[in-house]
């Protein structure tokens, strides 16, 4: 009779638990249609003034956990983690604080209301955007880039809200982040930077004469101060005496910043020692920014003219197989920054050069701006530490080396290239296989544990750097028609998932996204 009793006692306590669970619950659902009411306005508005920009994302994650609260101690705990890391990919922690939320990262044992719990939503979806992404909208900073990500459609609420309820959430912004070796030596060189501003950067070296291998000088030990910093020296140690253990660090110094390798510490050299290391950080910042519209992943093989480096390179997998020097334009015939195919190649086509000279070969990508790769008999260009021309054409040193490559597959070797030229027809080959050609502008890059910084040619940088430190904006491509759904992405989700546990089996995952995270 007693176990009857505590049986029907405990089923009492239970029913009355759910009741209370479906009660809170239904609640929580009636204050989440009230702030983001489930109506035609793309954007929500809450009362505080923040627009919600992933309303619809941030319904269906709800949906998804049956009109329950998406964050606790442990979630919220993790949140604040990953938003204070965003400095290491040059974004700002800041602009994803909300101040309704800030109370609640400081102490995540508070219980969120609604529209906290909504906020926290909207914070962690637009951090994941914008390492997707990116934070600027690169067809708005310049018409001309179709870098953009295009989207698909596929709905990601399931693995996001994943993430959330195992208090995943760093897990979940390195599923963001590219996946590049050019992403990463630039984060860990941004990391480095970050540590030698926080303890007082580099000193100023004056300004004097031309120092020279044997010179005594007193800014030496300055010098040698820099350079240690810097990591192109072993040592600061040493006498006010240019000497050899100097010399080649200036040389590697030289080269990491695109100037004349010669071991002479002129005025050039000497103002890019100068340039403040809060400067440096920003370069690299912007130039992480440009990684995260060009490369989220590694393609298998591309051709990518580096504007500001005046270089090409043939890229198969994580390697550059080939490399060459280019000229690009100047004034205004600059070269448009996009990306395309290379298609075809033409022997013998009309006069390419901007002074009429008769070309051996062009390089065709088709596109609006009719910019392609060809010859030039500007050779002395390319001894120059800035190698611009008058046209917004890309001008290619070796370049049959180029059409030997390409056409290689198809059978050709050198001696037939050169058959081609020299019959003076002009013939036009189709490539059987055309190849990606990004036409990419930076000015800085990485590879290990060395940054190399490139003048701005162009003066590019401060508007990016202006909108990366601006407000959250919505991308060009998610203000459109919305994208179909092409396909299921439970692969993706098992394998993001992988350790998480839970059965994703039998969820349903057909949706369409509007526009929000969506790739």
């Amino acid at each position: 009779m007693k176990k009857r009793i505590l049986l029907s006692v405990g089923l009492i306590l239970l029913l009355l638990a759910a009741s209370t669970v479906d009660v809170m619950a239904s609640s929580f659902r009636q204050q989440v249609d009230r702030l983001l009411p489930n109506n035609s306005q793309r954007f929500g508005k809450l009362p505080g003034g923040e627009t919600i920009y992933g309303k619809f994302f941030i319904r269906r994650m709800y949906e998804e956990n049956k009109h329950r609260p998406l964050w606790g101690r442990k979630s919220i705990a993790s949140l604040t983690k990953a938003l204070n890391s965003l400095v290491e990919d040059g974004l700002n922690p800041r602009d994803y604080k909300f101040s309704a939320i800030k109370p609640y990262l400081n102490a995540p044992s508070r219980k969120p209301s609604a529209e906290v719990d909504i906020l926290l939503t909207e914070a962690y979806l637009r951090a994941l955007y914008n390492l997707y992404y990116g934070k600027t909208d690169p067809e708005r900073l310049d018409p001309n880039n179709n870098f953009a990500r295009n989207r698909d459609g596929t709905d990601r609420s399931v693995l996001f809200h994943a993430w959330v309820k195992k208090g995943r959430i760093g897990a979940a912004f390195d599923w963001a982040r590219p996946k590049n070796d050019r992403y990463t030596w630039l984060k860990d060189g941004l990391i480095e930077y970050q540590r030698i501003k926080a303890v007082g950067g580099w000193p100023r070296i004056p300004t004097g004469k031309t120092i020279r291998p044997g010179d005594s000088d007193e800014r030496i030990s300055l010098i040698r101060k820099h350079l240690t910093i810097t990591g192109d020296l072993d040592t600061d140690s040493g006498p006010n005496t240019y000497e050899i253990s100097l010399h080649d660090g200036v040389m590697n110094f030289q080269e990491r910043h695109y100037l004349k390798v010669d071991g002479i510490i002129g005025p050039g050299t000497l103002a890019a020692m100068n340039v403040p290391v809060s400067k440096r950080i920003n370069q690299i910042r912007v130039n992480m920014e440009r990684q995260r519209w060009l490369f989220p992943e590694d393609s298998k093989e591309y051709l990518v003219v580096d504007i500001a480096g005046f270089t090409i390179f043939w890229v198969k997998g994580r390697e550059s197989i080939w490399q060459e020097q280019v000229q690009v334009g100047k004034g205004f015939t600059r070269t448009p920054v996009f990306k395309d195919r290379v298609r075809y190649i033409e022997f013998n086509p009309r006069k390419s050069d901007d002074d009429n000279a008769p070309s051996r070969v062009k390089f065709m990508f088709p596109n609006r701006h009719n910019v392609f790769l060809h010859d030039t008999n500007r050779q002395r260009q390319f001894d120059k530490a800035v190698q611009t021309t008058g046209s917004g054409c890309i001008q290619l040193n070796n370049p049959l080396d180029l059409a030997e490559m390409l056409l290689s597959q198809q059978g050709w070797d050198r001696r037939r290239v050169d058959r081609a030229v020299a019959s003076g027809k002009t013939t036009r080959i189709n490539l059987k296989r055309p190849i990606p050609i990004l036409i990419h502008y930076s000015t800085a890059w990485a590879i290990e544990n060395q940054v190399s910084f490139k003048k701005d040619i162009y003066k590019r940088d401060p508007k990016l750097l202006a909108a990366l430190n601006g407000p959250f904006v919505f991308h060009t491509p998610d203000l459109g028609k919305k994208s179909p759904t092409k396909k299921p992405f439970w692969t993706e989700i098992k394998e993001a998932l992988s350790g998480l546990g839970g059965d994703m089996e039998n969820r349903n995952s057909n949706k369409q996204a509007p526009g929000f995270l969506i790739h």
